[in-house]
């Protein structure tokens, strides 16, 4: 017998028992991250990381707090962080501004950065951080929006 599934978004066909193995499998590996994810923020009270604090860098004298950084926290591997990146390019040319880029997946001190900025916001990638506004952008997003965003402070 063939089941039809779909997993992120692509549709396959596969045969009973590999269709129920696999969900299994990756059930599992979400509840693993999940329990683990859990762990890790009931440790966060107790423990203390040197992440940038956002409301310190606004509060900051005016010659450095009118300094706009733009930060992209994006993963290698991740799809919409590819699709945003022609956009962000783009706007870079366009407003002669230049983002500062954070691969996250692979780098646990830019991970630990995003954590600084996101503080919930987003919980992902792509994420965009404008420190002069204090706007952020969570996910793949038209031209215009990116073009407004970079544009402010």
């Amino acid at each position: 017998m063939l089941c039809i599934i779909v997993y992120h978004g692509v549709l396959q066909w596969k045969s009973r028992s590999d269709t129920i193995k696999g969900s299994l499998k990756r059930f599992m590996g979400v509840f693993d991250f999940l329990k683990n994810k859990k762990d890790e923020s009931a440790t966060d009270d107790v423990e203390e990381k040197a992440v940038p604090d956002v409301k310190a860098d606004a509060a900051e004298s005016d010659s450095e707090a009118s300094e706009k950084r733009l930060l992209f926290f994006y993963g290698d591997e991740c799809p919409h962080c590819h699709s945003l990146m022609p956009t962000v390019a783009q706007v870079e040319k366009e407003l002669g501004v230049k983002f500062e880029r954070f691969e996250v997946w692979h780098n646990s001190e830019n991970a630990e950065i995003l954590k600084g900025y996101d503080r919930g916001f987003c919980g992902g990638v792509p994420f965009l951080y404008n420190t002069a506004s204090n706007d952020w952008i969570c996910g793949n997003v038209d031209p215009d929006k990116v073009h407004a965003f970079a544009s402010k402070g």
